[in-house]
Protein backbone atom coordinates (compact mmCIF):
# COMPACT_ATOMS: atom_id res chain seq x y z
CA UNK A 1 0.00 0.00 0.00
CA UNK A 2 0.83 3.40 -0.29
CA UNK A 3 0.14 5.82 2.14
CA UNK A 4 -3.19 7.26 0.64
CA UNK A 5 -4.25 3.61 0.36
CA UNK A 6 -3.94 3.31 4.08
CA UNK A 7 -5.48 6.76 4.84
CA UNK A 8 -8.41 5.51 2.75
CA UNK A 9 -8.33 2.15 4.95
CA UNK A 10 -7.76 4.53 8.39
CA UNK A 11 -10.78 6.59 7.38
CA UNK A 12 -13.19 3.59 6.31
CA UNK A 13 -12.59 1.77 9.70
CA UNK A 14 -12.34 4.35 12.03
CA UNK A 15 -15.32 6.65 10.60
CA UNK A 16 -13.50 9.60 10.86
CA UNK A 17 -14.22 10.75 7.80
CA UNK A 18 -13.61 14.59 8.72
CA UNK A 19 -9.93 13.48 8.51
CA UNK A 20 -9.95 13.77 4.90
CA UNK A 21 -10.99 16.58 2.62
CA UNK A 22 -13.41 14.10 0.61
CA UNK A 23 -13.97 10.42 0.13
CA UNK A 24 -13.02 10.56 -3.24
CA UNK A 25 -9.26 11.83 -3.35
CA UNK A 26 -8.97 11.32 -0.25
CA UNK A 27 -6.69 13.99 0.78
CA UNK A 28 -5.22 14.45 4.19
CA UNK A 29 -7.25 16.63 6.79
CA UNK A 30 -5.79 15.24 10.30
CA UNK A 31 -5.37 11.43 9.10
CA UNK A 32 -1.83 11.60 8.96
CA UNK A 33 -0.92 12.12 12.40
CA UNK A 34 -2.31 9.17 13.32
CA UNK A 35 -0.99 7.29 10.84
CA UNK A 36 2.71 8.41 11.39
CA UNK A 37 2.15 8.20 14.81
CA UNK A 38 1.01 4.63 14.43
CA UNK A 39 4.16 3.99 12.32
CA UNK A 40 6.33 5.26 14.93
CA UNK A 41 4.60 3.40 17.62
CA UNK A 42 5.20 -0.05 15.70
CA UNK A 43 8.93 0.91 15.09
CA UNK A 44 9.24 1.08 19.03
CA UNK A 45 7.14 -1.85 19.72
CA UNK A 46 9.38 -4.52 17.73
CA UNK A 47 12.62 -4.78 15.97
CA UNK A 48 11.94 -5.53 12.32
CA UNK A 49 14.27 -7.03 9.68
CA UNK A 50 14.71 -3.42 8.21
CA UNK A 51 14.92 -1.89 12.12
CA UNK A 52 18.42 -2.10 11.64
CA UNK A 53 20.14 0.88 9.52
CA UNK A 54 23.59 1.88 8.22
CA UNK A 55 24.47 5.35 7.35
CA UNK A 56 28.11 6.46 6.24
CA UNK A 57 29.34 10.09 6.09
CA UNK A 58 32.46 11.49 5.23
CA UNK A 59 34.39 13.30 7.84
CA UNK A 60 37.20 15.69 7.17
CA UNK A 61 40.54 15.96 8.51
CA UNK A 62 40.90 17.17 11.65
CA UNK A 63 36.65 17.63 12.40
CA UNK A 64 35.57 15.70 15.12
CA UNK A 65 31.88 15.56 15.16
CA UNK A 66 28.60 14.17 13.08
CA UNK A 67 25.14 14.90 13.28
CA UNK A 68 22.33 12.43 11.91
CA UNK A 69 18.57 11.92 12.24
CA UNK A 70 16.08 9.02 13.00
CA UNK A 71 18.32 7.24 14.71
CA UNK A 72 16.47 5.01 17.97
CA UNK A 73 19.81 3.48 19.11
CA UNK A 74 23.59 3.29 18.13
CA UNK A 75 24.73 0.21 17.75
CA UNK A 76 28.13 0.51 16.38
CA UNK A 77 30.46 3.02 14.52
CA UNK A 78 33.07 2.33 12.54
CA UNK A 79 35.68 4.00 10.12
CA UNK A 80 36.83 3.42 7.10
CA UNK A 81 40.22 5.38 5.64
CA UNK A 82 42.92 4.95 2.99
CA UNK A 83 44.25 1.68 4.96
CA UNK A 84 41.66 0.09 5.74
CA UNK A 85 38.54 -0.33 8.25
CA UNK A 86 38.29 -0.70 11.68
CA UNK A 87 35.55 -0.09 14.49
CA UNK A 88 35.63 2.60 17.36
CA UNK A 89 35.07 1.71 21.06
CA UNK A 90 32.33 3.53 22.84
CA UNK A 91 33.11 6.11 25.85
CA UNK A 92 30.94 8.15 28.01
CA UNK A 93 31.40 11.90 28.03
CA UNK A 94 32.63 12.18 31.36
CA UNK A 95 35.68 10.22 29.95
CA UNK A 96 35.73 12.52 27.18
CA UNK A 97 36.49 15.27 29.09
CA UNK A 98 39.23 13.55 31.44
CA UNK A 99 41.27 12.12 28.71
CA UNK A 100 40.74 14.89 25.95
CA UNK A 101 40.87 17.79 28.41
CA UNK A 102 43.05 20.52 26.06
CA UNK A 103 41.46 22.68 23.76
CA UNK A 104 41.19 21.11 20.00
CA UNK A 105 43.81 23.00 18.62
CA UNK A 106 47.06 21.71 20.59
CA UNK A 107 45.02 17.92 20.42
CA UNK A 108 47.13 15.76 17.97
CA UNK A 109 45.47 14.12 15.09
CA UNK A 110 45.55 11.16 14.22
CA UNK A 111 43.49 7.84 13.19
CA UNK A 112 40.44 7.88 15.79
CA UNK A 113 40.01 5.17 18.12
CA UNK A 114 36.91 5.85 20.30
CA UNK A 115 33.34 7.50 19.59
CA UNK A 116 31.07 8.67 22.38
CA UNK A 117 27.38 9.69 22.03
CA UNK A 118 26.83 13.24 21.87
CA UNK A 119 24.60 15.38 24.18
CA UNK A 120 23.31 17.77 21.72
CA UNK A 121 20.94 20.22 23.37
CA UNK A 122 22.23 23.27 25.50
CA UNK A 123 19.84 26.20 26.27
CA UNK A 124 22.46 28.50 26.42
CA UNK A 125 25.77 28.24 24.39
CA UNK A 126 26.49 31.73 24.38
CA UNK A 127 29.83 30.98 26.12
CA UNK A 128 30.47 27.96 25.07
CA UNK A 129 34.27 29.39 23.41
CA UNK A 130 34.85 32.34 25.61
CA UNK A 131 37.95 30.23 26.91
CA UNK A 132 39.10 27.93 23.59
CA UNK A 133 37.33 25.37 21.65
CA UNK A 134 37.43 21.81 23.51
CA UNK A 135 35.74 18.66 22.47
CA UNK A 136 32.10 18.83 22.40
CA UNK A 137 29.32 19.68 20.34
CA UNK A 138 25.57 21.25 21.08
CA UNK A 139 22.90 22.66 19.03
CA UNK A 140 20.35 25.08 20.61
CA UNK A 141 17.81 23.10 17.96
CA UNK A 142 18.40 19.86 17.92
CA UNK A 143 15.51 17.41 19.18
CA UNK A 144 15.30 16.02 15.61
CA UNK A 145 18.98 14.87 15.77
CA UNK A 146 21.48 12.29 17.17
CA UNK A 147 25.11 13.15 17.01
CA UNK A 148 28.67 11.65 18.16
CA UNK A 149 31.64 12.76 18.90
CA UNK A 150 35.44 11.25 17.18
CA UNK A 151 38.16 11.19 19.40
CA UNK A 152 40.82 11.78 18.44
CA UNK A 153 40.59 14.18 15.31
CA UNK A 154 41.35 12.22 12.06
CA UNK A 155 44.38 13.82 10.31
CA UNK A 156 42.83 12.67 6.70
CA UNK A 157 39.43 12.82 5.29
CA UNK A 158 37.75 9.04 6.34
CA UNK A 159 34.24 7.89 6.25
CA UNK A 160 32.37 7.43 9.59
CA UNK A 161 29.71 4.21 9.10
CA UNK A 162 26.74 4.22 11.82
CA UNK A 163 25.00 1.12 12.54
CA UNK A 164 21.83 1.03 14.36
CA UNK A 165 18.21 1.06 15.29
CA UNK A 166 16.25 3.80 13.02
CA UNK A 167 12.61 4.89 12.58
CA UNK A 168 11.31 3.90 9.24
CA UNK A 169 10.88 6.33 6.02
CA UNK A 170 8.68 9.28 7.38
CA UNK A 171 5.34 9.07 5.37
CA UNK A 172 5.36 12.46 3.63
CA UNK A 173 3.27 12.33 0.13
CA UNK A 174 0.23 10.52 -0.96
CA UNK A 175 2.81 7.74 -2.49
CA UNK A 176 5.16 7.20 0.14
CA UNK A 177 5.76 3.64 1.11
CA UNK A 178 7.51 2.23 4.47
CA UNK A 179 8.43 -1.17 5.47
CA UNK A 180 5.19 -1.26 7.32
CA UNK A 181 2.53 -0.14 4.14
CA UNK A 182 4.82 -2.51 2.11
CA UNK A 183 4.58 -5.68 4.32
CA UNK A 184 2.41 -5.40 7.06
CA UNK A 185 -0.24 -2.63 5.87
CA UNK A 186 -3.26 -4.09 8.01
CA UNK A 187 -0.86 -3.68 10.79
CA UNK A 188 -0.33 -0.04 10.28
CA UNK A 189 -3.69 0.60 9.63
CA UNK A 190 -4.78 -0.91 13.25
CA UNK A 191 -1.82 0.76 14.97
CA UNK A 192 -3.48 4.46 13.21
CA UNK A 193 -6.66 3.10 15.09
CA UNK A 194 -5.11 2.51 18.26
CA UNK A 195 -3.61 5.78 18.09
CA UNK A 196 -7.11 7.55 17.14
CA UNK A 197 -8.69 5.94 20.15
CA UNK A 198 -5.87 6.60 22.81
CA UNK A 199 -6.47 10.54 21.65
CA UNK A 200 -10.03 10.21 21.63
CA UNK A 201 -9.74 8.59 25.19
CA UNK A 202 -11.40 5.29 24.26
CA UNK A 203 -9.31 2.59 26.38
CA UNK A 204 -11.43 -0.50 25.54
CA UNK A 205 -11.21 0.66 21.64
CA UNK A 206 -7.24 1.10 22.42
CA UNK A 207 -6.78 -2.14 23.90
CA UNK A 208 -9.14 -4.26 21.58
CA UNK A 209 -6.51 -2.69 18.82
CA UNK A 210 -3.42 -3.57 21.07
CA UNK A 211 -4.65 -6.99 21.16
CA UNK A 212 -5.23 -7.03 17.35
CA UNK A 213 -1.78 -5.57 16.65
CA UNK A 214 0.07 -8.14 19.03
CA UNK A 215 -1.28 -11.26 17.71
CA UNK A 216 -0.25 -9.86 13.78
CA UNK A 217 3.37 -9.25 15.58
CA UNK A 218 3.29 -13.08 16.54
CA UNK A 219 4.08 -13.58 13.30
CA UNK A 220 6.63 -11.26 12.53
CA UNK A 221 8.40 -12.40 15.09
CA UNK A 222 8.19 -15.95 14.17
CA UNK A 223 9.78 -14.71 10.97
CA UNK A 224 12.52 -13.76 12.50
CA UNK A 225 13.35 -15.79 15.03
CA UNK A 226 13.15 -18.52 11.93
CA UNK A 227 15.75 -16.07 9.91
CA UNK A 228 18.20 -15.83 13.38
CA UNK A 229 18.39 -20.11 13.66
CA UNK A 230 18.30 -20.74 9.97
CA UNK A 231 21.55 -21.47 10.19
CA UNK A 232 22.21 -23.45 13.43
CA UNK A 233 22.23 -26.77 13.31
CA UNK A 234 23.15 -27.77 17.19
CA UNK A 235 23.15 -26.33 20.46
CA UNK A 236 26.57 -25.52 21.97
CA UNK A 237 26.91 -27.43 25.65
Amino acid sequence: MTLVEVREQFVRHSGRYDLVIDDTGWVDNGADFFIQAGQNFLDRLRDTPKSNNTIFKELTSGSWYLTFSGCRAIREVWINNSEGRSELEKKDLPWLYQEFSATISTTDQGTPLYYCPARLRSTDMTDQMSLGTFFNYVLADSDDLRGILILGPPDESIVVEVQGLFYSDALTADGSESYWTINWPETLVKAALYQNDVFCKNPSGAEGWMRAINDDLLGLDKDVVAEVVSNISQIEG
